[in-house]
């Protein structure tokens, strides 16, 4: 059978009869979608088919259905001049990129339709896009040929594609353009992200296959096509487009676009440049499909050239093209006039960058904002609904924080209050414990200047009971019972001075003094008459002190020693003083008693803790105070076998402490 009788054929089974089996009953799927007249034309068409051939072929149909059709025309030219056109036809061709595989079909066609109705009857004119779009809206275009992108775009105002075009190379007709992404060989882009924001070359902004299916590739890689190149110079059509590999061989642009097999037919004619171009991401080739002349492309394949009839052509002339088309021979390469079915390829396209028909979407209306950020929109709201509930909760959350923080602050400041209290009964008792240990060693210190001035008066009474009596001496007698008061009222001063909390000025002491004055006093009270105390200090230790307080401080170690080893078989405290360091020397205090437990031993560290039953802790935290404010530390070490050792560190070049008392007793006696 004829090639272009099987074409006819095709046309017939699956532009008409496209049926499916269902329970038995052949439902068509394809004609009844079709406008009123794209069915009149199909159905007119095959009828005449069916009338004009004479020879029997059998076509397979799917579902295993056979239908039966004649396989040839039976005259062609006894109908061709029997028709009475209205008028001449206008034929109308968009410009488009030469060289191309399908340019001559373009020829072709021309001669078919001028050998049916004869020359003078055929007008063609070759028209740029927007030329003919305007031309059709004009009335002026009865039949045009173009690109299924520039047909999509006309088909919204009454446009009707009457055929499409297939190929040896592409014989499904919805399935026959691609375009290609063309570098030069060396270039350092391998891929699509290597393109971004590189410079290229392209026929025009509005061509199909030049500039509308690449870019449509971008989009569908993620990508704004607009801002996807950093610059787009557009040569123009035809043979023009050779000016883009010119740029690229001069460096002024990276990438140049092309419809599928430019490159091809470009290096057939300048065989001299073969290996210097490589297309970028050239999709899987089978050696027949190389065989049979498929091209190299960067992106999908979608519908070939379309041969249209305008809104405005009489039914008359459509019909005799239609009649024309198919009866040509297919060219020399195997291109032919067919039927194509399937352009969501092209409305999806289109769709996608926003042209055309959906040109629209660019306009900023709710419906464009819903399709687009739909979700976020969706995802903003919710996030926002979810933020109010968290800010609801962390809002309720802050306000019981912040109760309770406030409910805190008043219960420290009840507890702080009372803290105070509590604070100034300690002092209060502290001055009384020590004005109460005083009192012990101000009696013993006090009898003696007291003793002194009795016998000095008794002196003196019997040297004026002379008839002569001797005035030097008396003189000398009276001086020494003055000595002696003062240094009584220089006891009860620093007893006065601590009730009353004024610091005493500190003198350079010898401390090895100051301990056998407080033991002598101790052993005077006649208490723990058992109980040894030895006594043990190297001599010269001379730092700033007061006297009466290291006395005292000597004093409470030693009856805490007496009173801890006082049931003891034989109780012995053993008092040292010793050089550490050139400024640093070791008092000790240390007993024989009952080896304390770990509760006890941690009580000592603790102000005003007591192991004692009946103590406050006060004696201790009076010498820790007194000890602290010469610039030393108290400490506690178990003994070995048993018994407790007090240990005071004493730095005698003083604490900061001891300074800054020494300092502020200065500024109070300027003051």
């Amino acid at each position: 059978m004829k090639l272009q009788n099987l074409a006819l054929a095709r046309f017939c089974v699956s532009g008409v009869l496209k049926f499916r089996q269902n329970s038995n009953v052949l439902q068509p799927t394809v004609f009844f979608e079709m406008t009123r007249f794209q069915r009149f034309l199909t159905a007119l068409s095959c009828a005449f088919f069916c009338v004009t051939v004479r020879a029997e072929t059998v076509v397979p149909a799917q579902d295993g259905i056979v239908l039966n059709l004649v396989s040839r025309l039976d005259d062609f030219g006894a109908y061709a001049t029997s028709v009475q056109l209205p008028r001449p036809i206008n034929f109308g061709i968009v410009a488009y990129t030469r060289p191309s595989p399908n340019e001559a079909v373009v020829n072709a066609t021309i001669h078919s339709l001028r050998r049916s109705f004869g020359e003078e009857n055929v007008r063609v004119r070759e028209y740029t896009m927007t030329e003919l779009a305007q031309a059709i809206r004009d009335e002026e275009v009865d039949i045009f040929l173009s690109s299924a992108g520039f047909y999509w775009r006309l088909m919204q105002s009454g446009a009707v594609a009457v055929a499409s075009l297939a190929s040896k190379a592409y014989p499904d007709p919805n399935h026959g353009e691609g375009s290609a992404f063309v570098v030069r060989s060396d270039s350092t882009i391998q891929s699509f992200v290597d393109m971004k924001g590189k410079k290229a070359a392209a026929s025009s902004a509005g061509g199909f296959t030049g500039y509308l299916i690449p870019m449509g590739e971008v989009v569908r890689r993620g990508y704004p096509f607009e801002k996807f190149f950093s610059s787009v110079a557009f040569v123009g059509p035809d043979d023009r487009l050779k000016a883009g590999f010119d740029l690229m061989r001069e460096g002024k642009v990276d990438v140049a676009i092309l419809r599928q097999c430019w490159l091809e037919h470009y290096l057939q004619k300048h065989p001299q440049e073969r290996g210097s171009y490589r297309v970028i991401e050239p999709r899987d080739r089978t050696p027949a499909q190389v065989k049979n002349g498929v091209c190299q492309r960067s992106t999908e394949l979608y519908p070939s050239w379309v041969l249209a009839s305008a809104p405005a052509a009489p039914p008359e002339i459509t019909k005799a093209v239609v009649y024309a088309a198919f009866s040509m021979a297919p060219t020399g390469d195997g291109h032919y006039w067919t039927v194509g079915t399937d352009y969501r390829a092209v409305d999806e396209l289109y769709r996608s960058l926003r042209l055309g028909p959906y040109e629209w979407m660019r306009n900023w209306t709710f419906s464009r904002i819903w399709d687009e950020y739909g979700n976020l929109i969706i995802a903003f709201f919710v996030f926002l609904l979810a933020w109010i509930a968290h800010s609801v909760r962390v809002t309720r959350l802050v306000a019981i924080r912040t109760k309770e923080l406030r409910d805190a602050l008043e219960r420290e400041k009840e507890l702080k209050a009372q803290a105070n209290e509590t604070h100034e009964r300690i002092e209060r008792l502290q001055k009384s414990g020590i004005v109460g240990q005083l009192s012990s060693m101000i009696a013993h210190e006090l009898r003696q200047p007291m003793s002194a001035a009795l016998l000095f008066s008794k002196s003196a009474r019997k040297i004026l009971s002379r008839e002569e009596p001797n005035t030097r001496l008396l003189t000398e007698v009276l001086g020494n019972i003055e000595s002696q008061i003062e240094r009584a009222n220089s006891i009860i001063d620093n007893v006065r001075s601590y009730a009353k909390g004024i610091r005493k000025s500190r003198q350079k002491v010898d401390l090895k003094v100051i301990i056998d004055q407080s033991i002598a006093a101790f052993r005077s009270t006649g208490r723990y008459p058992k109980v040894d105390i030895f006594v043990e200090t190297d001599p010269g230790v001379i730092f700033e002190a007061n006297p009466l307080e290291w006395e005292l401080v000597t004093h409470n170690l030693v009856k805490n020693a007496c009173e801890a080893c006082q049931n003891t078989e034989r109780p012995t405290v053993r008092v040292g003083l010793e050089h550490l360091a050139i400024d640093k020397v070791r008092l000790t205090v240390s007993d024989n008693g009952e080896t304390l437990s770990e509760a006890d031993f941690e009580r000592l560290t603790q102000p005003l803790m007591s192991v004692k039953e009946e103590g406050l802790g006060l004696g201790l935290q009076i010498v820790r105070g007194i000890a602290e404010s010469h610039g030393a530390r108290l400490h506690f070490v178990r003994n070995r076998t048993r018994g407790l050792t007090a240990v005071i560190d004493i730095n005698l070049r003083g604490s900061k402490k001891q300074k800054a008392d020494k300092q502020q007793t200065e500024n109070d006696r300027t003051a």
